[in-house]
């Protein structure tokens, strides 16, 4: 039986030490090798997406208003910067920005980055870019954006945003980004690594003060290979060995088509409460008691009074060429206590794919039959 009673989550929290964290084959706080996909929120907030229109419509809700977004960036291992400023004529950092439909918005920024060198952006201060979004962050050829594609980065990278809100008093949160690819890619065969095609959360029984946000990133094709040309199945690149990027598996969602993710949720006990079929835009903030009722049933017969335990698929329509499920990342609030906000408890859902996640073996040589729901 599931003994992690989740109602114990709020009761007890402040009295549990944090436990360490599992090593990952590609650490998603690593070295960034060629670029990364990084969320952020500014001033107008994030706004709610309405998690059970099939369009992934945007609610006109923004939570947390009057944020701060400050990118933290560093070049350890070598420059990053323009030719004039590296003496090993390295492609500088650069940075494209999409809003929270993925369409692209405003103009394109460099960073300079030196051997060594670190940069502390605040991005609300960045004039014509979306207030909350997402970031595609790589090198630029010397057209210096004017073509529309990064390239990879000559050195890898350290990055990550901050989200600050003081009027929420306070809301202080870590976006990590989701990185291409790093240094030991090629050896743990290991890319893209955080995009996955399945994920987990669990959440108090919601009311009383307590709630539950997730915040889903699912980028999309106007992202990847949008901005970021790909290699081809053979590893050849159009462009040159050195300007693709690694392909992205399973593939995205098209132009800013909403990503369909599929929910099995259970109370804290192992029993099947429902199924659920939601829709991820982009970048948003999906309510958990707007995404299913269940969520803040207490009844002890048909609810989950001490909260819920949900697993999360992309499904099989997100296919585009390849036999896959779609990609996905996201974040968990837990929210309770007195003041606007009160207590935060806030960082990355637990990823897996939807085959592991199921207790399958990746598809690799041999076949698999792939159970219905």
């Amino acid at each position: 039986m599931r003994k992690l009673i989740v109602g114990l989550i709020v009761v007890g929290l402040l009295a549990v030490g944090a436990a360490p964290s599992m090593a990952q084959t590609a650490d998603p706080l690593g070295l960034i090798a060629s670029g990364a996909v990084i969320p952020y929120v500014g001033a107008q907030g994030i706004q709610r997406v309405d998690s059970n229109s099939t369009s992934g419509t945007f609610t006109g809700v923004f939570e947390h208003t009057g944020s701060l977004a400050i990118l933290e960036v560093s070049s350890p291992v070598g420059s990053n910067a323009p030719p004039e400023e590296s003496i090993f004529g390295a492609k500088p950092f650069h940075m494209f920005f999409f809003n929270q439909s993925c369409v692209r918005v405003g103009p394109s920024v460099g960073v300079p980055l030196t051997t060594n060198d670190s940069e502390l952006v605040n991005l609300n201060n960045i004039g014509g870019i979306p207030s909350t979004g997402l970031i595609a962050a790589a090198g630029v050829d010397t057209s210096g954006g004017v073509t529309g594609v990064l390239s990879p980065l000559t050195n890898p990278i350290h990055a990550r945003v901050y989200w600050i809100n003081a009027v929420d008093g306070v809301v202080s949160r870590v976006l990590e980004p989701i990185s291409i690819d790093n240094p030991e890619a090629l050896s743990l065969n290991a890319i893209w690594n955080p995009l996955r095609t399945g994920a987990t959360f669990l959440a108090p029984l919601e009311g009383s003060g307590v709630h539950s946000t997730i915040y889903l990133v699912c980028p999309t094709t106007n992202i990847i290979p949008g901005v970021f040309p790909e290699a081809a199945d053979d590893g050849s690149c159009s462009l040159g060995d050195d300007n693709c990027f690694p392909k992205l598996r399973p593939r995205p969602v098209t132009g800013t088509s909403a990503t369909p993710l599929f929910l099995r949720i259970y109370d804290d006990e192992e029993k099947f409460l429902r199924d659920k079929l939601i829709w991820c835009r982009c970048w948003g903030a999906h309510v958990v008691a707007d995404i299913d009722p269940i969520y803040s049933n207490p009844d002890p017969v048909v609810g989950a009074p001490r909260g819920t335990y949900t697993e999360m698929e992309g499904v099989a329509a997100c296919s585009l060429n390849d036999p896959a499920n779609c990609s996905f990342t996201g974040y968990r609030a837990i929210q309770w206590g007195a003041g606007v906000v009160g207590n935060d408890i806030f960082g990355r859902l637990s990823n897996a794919s939807f085959l592991s996640l199921r207790g399958l073996p990746p598809i690799g040589g041999g076949s698999i039959t792939i159970p219905i729901r």
